[in-house]
């Protein structure tokens, strides 16, 4: 029995690895990002308003998906969380370097929160008295 039960991620569709290979996760992200004022204030927003991710990250990354590689492309909901997040961490180190993408990421990555609330019981946890 794990320590930590978490969701696993399902596997990517084919036509993600072609997109982002082609460079459409870059181009998508890089774009959003020169959008973004470069101040602390568009920063802690752009990390706290994962509502904004959709709109101006995936929907788009999709349209260029669909457009060029004349696919389906419909990703399920937790798909689609996962490339908002990935597509906003992109964009925010690309606005807020070096450090921008590594704060959205440990703010709003379940994976690590998860992660960083099982230190409060660490101890218990290697004890093995769990």
């Amino acid at each position: 029995m794990p320590d930590v039960t978490l969701v696993a991620p399902g596997a990517p569709p084919v036509w993600w690895s072609v997109a982002a290979d082609s460079g459409f996760v870059a181009a998508v992200a890089d774009s959003v990002a020169q959008t973004l004022p470069a101040t602390p204030a568009a920063r802690a927003q752009w990390i706290a308003g994962r509502d904004r991710w959709m709109p101006s990250l995936v929907a788009p990354f999709l349209a260029r998906v669909r457009a060029r590689l004349h696919v389906a492309a419909q990703p399920d909901s937790l798909l689609a969380d996962r490339m908002a997040l990935l597509l906003a961490a992109r964009a925010a180190t690309v606005r807020w370097p070096p450090d921008g993408g590594d704060e959205l990421r440990l703010r709003n990555d379940s994976d690590i929160r998860a992660a960083r609330g099982t230190f409060a019981r660490l101890a218990e946890l290697l004890s093995g008295s769990h």
